[in-house]
């Protein structure tokens, strides 16, 4: 379609976003001051984030939104961090629902693009709702700490955890923001027409309007010249001596 114009266009992408996740409460922030990195999962911090993205409220804020996973910075230094929100985007590795207590909660582990792992704790009722297998998954979400594993290549490794809800799935996103931008420009173009059309319309009619003539002014007669130059010269010369008293 138009995807090819829209490219060109300066994309501006801002700080804030809806992320369909209520503020945390003080409470909840205290609690996660209190955070020990690497420690058993759940913990106490566990149980209230789940109950914090469990929350049924609609809350849309202008909350600032981090639309890129540092994982460097926070595994140097996670309490900068602690209930920050993310926009954690990645492909999708593999998910285990929790044992009881939080049966209702579900770990996805995603790949970023930059290579690194994260766990995403999320709704089951959320996670369900999709088939994630091979896809490339968006989940806005906020940092709960590092955990501490047994990798595949038999190493212990850190890795972010988040808690979030409402993952998408990010291609399909992408596909329809640029459905979105193709009707916006096409939008744009029909709207330049018509406001070339209705200048085009003003000119023609401006030029059709018939301005009055004038009528042209008297011809002086042309005298008889002699085909004498002498005689001819003498008199132009009196014609002119006569003209000027």
């Amino acid at each position: 379609m138009l995807r090819w114009w829209w490219a060109a266009l300066p994309i501006v992408i801002t700080t804030h976003a809806f992320a369909g996740l209520p503020l945390l409460s003080p409470a909840e922030q205290n609690v996660l001051v209190g955070v020990q990195d690497a420690s058993d999962v759940p913990d106490a911090a566990f149980a209230v984030m789940s109950e914090h993205v469990m929350a049924t409220e609609q809350v849309q804020s202008n909350e600032s939104i981090r639309l890129r996973v540092a994982v460097d910075d926070l595994l140097a230094d996670p309490s900068a961090s602690r209930g920050d929100l993310y926009r954690v985007e990645g492909q999708f590795l593999q998910r285990r629902k929790m044992p009881p207590p939080y049966q209702h909660i579900e770990e996805w582990f995603l790949r970023l693009s930059s290579g690194e792992p994260v766990a995403v704790y999320l709704p089951i009722k959320d996670a369900r709702a999709m088939d994630v297998e091979g896809q490339s998954i968006s989940i806005d979400a906020r940092f709960y700490k590092l955990l501490q594993a047994v990798a595949r290549d038999q190493k212990l490794h850190r890795y972010p955890a988040f808690f979030g809800r409402s993952p998408q799935l990010h291609l399909k996103n992408r596909s329809a923001a640029m459905e979105r931008m193709d009707i916006l420009v096409l939008l744009g173009f029909l709207v330049l027409l018509v406001i070339i059309g209705l200048v085009v319309m003003a000119f023609a009619r401006r030029q059709k309007r018939v301005l009055p003539r004038r009528s042209p002014g008297p011809v002086e007669p042309r005298a008889n010249i002699t085909d004498d130059p002498a005689v001819a010269l003498r008199e132009l010369r009196a014609k002119a001596e006569r003209n000027q008293t």
